[in-house]
């Protein structure tokens, strides 16, 4: 602490406001700020050859970090240490304090021209200003960065094949979890993609993965992209799929009940002409098919998925399909299950409750032996919840 506290010299104590020091800002926040060192906030200490040579605080509010002071030695400033810390703390939050880091805030002075240029090199942007215009806010967002450069990519490949370029499911829900949810995408052209385009496109994930291989979103990377007359009339075109297992070009692609009315009546236009005043939105009767299908998908599929968190799935599913059937309309897996839990309409309650919890925070769940013990273990309760599903689906004489 004494190196840190000479740190503070005159510019340092203008740019931060630390007029008292570092220790009775670090002592504020762990007293009466509240803030529990470890689990919502964290104050790292930089070495180099056993010296200190910067420090930083950030704390976790609602599932958005902030850097609170970022201090760097003196005679080391300018040199592009704190775009390259900032950087690897982004990169790496799940090595350093245990949890990736999706979205992250920072507020700096409208004077500090040199903390400015740090962050914005190391992915932040501008957000807005205070009131009084004493602070600007900066913001932090990896998935939406992510898919602006995605986005760019096809169009750009595209070329003159005017491509409409569609945000869907869980992310337009605001459901998205990183470590469990995929990020949809469609992309409709006016013709039929030229077979070095598909090509392209093909390995597009991989190429931008090579790129920044840190980045944990391009894999996530779901859909398809095929003509808008293949799309509509549900004929053979050149088409380019992206999955779970893989890529592929293929000859078809086409929503179901759910994606086709989550992309009319939640979709995000990224790029191009809104076309979809051309689709037709699916009745009540395709919702119900539907969920009749993924109830034989579960009955003949669910006991499959053994010691994997997409066990949990299979609960928030039925859940999904139980809303649709009782009011007609289509929401996110999460806010179903939460949904079912209010109307006690699930017979395992408690295994429910454990999927949402996973569901939460996947990436705390993915390597945990107890939970993975215990999704090899719930088919039972699945089916037990399916039967509820059948019967509504009885009643409905579907």
């Amino acid at each position: 602490m004494p190196f840190i506290e000479n740190w503070l010299d005159k510019p340092a104590v203008r740019m931060t406001g630390m007029d008292d020091g570092w220790q009775s800002f670090h002592e504020y926040l762990t007293t009466e700020g509240g803030m529990t060192p470890g689990v919502d906030y964290w104050c790292k200490v930089v070495y180099e050859d056993e010296k200190p040579v910067a420090i930083i605080a950030f704390s976790l509010y609602e599932g958005l970090y902030t850097v609170m002071e970022f201090l760097i030695k003196p005679e080391l400033r300018g040199h592009g240490i704190g775009t390259s810390l900032l950087r690897e703390l982004i990169s790496n939050g799940d090595l350093i304090f245990g949890s990736v880091i999706e979205k992250a805030a920072a507020v700096i002075f409208p004077t500090n021209v040199a903390s400015q240029k740090a962050f914005e090199n190391a992915g932040f942007v501008f957000d807005h200003a205070s009131e009084d215009g004493n602070a600007w806010y900066y913001s932090f967002d990896l998935l939406d960065k992510s898919i602006k450069i995605m986005t760019a990519y096809i169009a750009e490949i595209m070329g003159d094949n005017y491509p409409s370029i569609y945000l869907c499911g869980s992310v337009v829900l605001g459901d998205f979890k990183l470590g469990w949810s995929d990020i949809d995408i469609l992309v409709l052209t006016q013709k039929e993609i030229p077979e070095d385009q598909a090509e392209r496109f093909v390995g597009l994930r991989q190429e931008l993965l090579k790129s920044e291989p840190d980045n944990p979103y391009y894999r996530s990377f779901e859909g398809g992209m095929l003509s808008v007359r293949a799309f509509i009339d549900k004929t053979p075109d050149r088409v380019v799929y992206w999955g779970t297992s893989g890529q592929k070009i293929t000859d078809s692609y086409q929503f179901d009940s759910f994606s086709m009315s989550i992309l009319l009546e939640n979709g995000r236009l990224l790029y191009g002409e809104d076309i979809r005043n051309r689709l037709t939105a699916p009745t009540f009767e395709d919702l119900k098919k539907d969920v009749a299908r993924q109830l034989d998908t579960i009955r003949n599929y669910a006991h499959l998925s053994g010691q994997s968190l997409y066990s949990f799935g299979w609960m928030l599913d039925i859940s999904r399909c139980l809303y649709t059937l009782r009011t007609g309309g289509v929401i996110s897996k999460t806010a179903a299950g939460e949904w079912a839990l209010r109307e006690e309409v699930c017979p395992t309650s408690k295994t429910l409750e454990y999927a949402l919890k996973v569901r939460r925070l996947p990436i705390k769940y993915k390597n945990d032996a107890k939970t993975l013990s215990y999704a090899g273990t719930i088919n039972d309760d699945v089916q037990r919840y399916a039967d509820v599903l059948e019967k509504e689906i009885r009643a409905q004489r579907i």
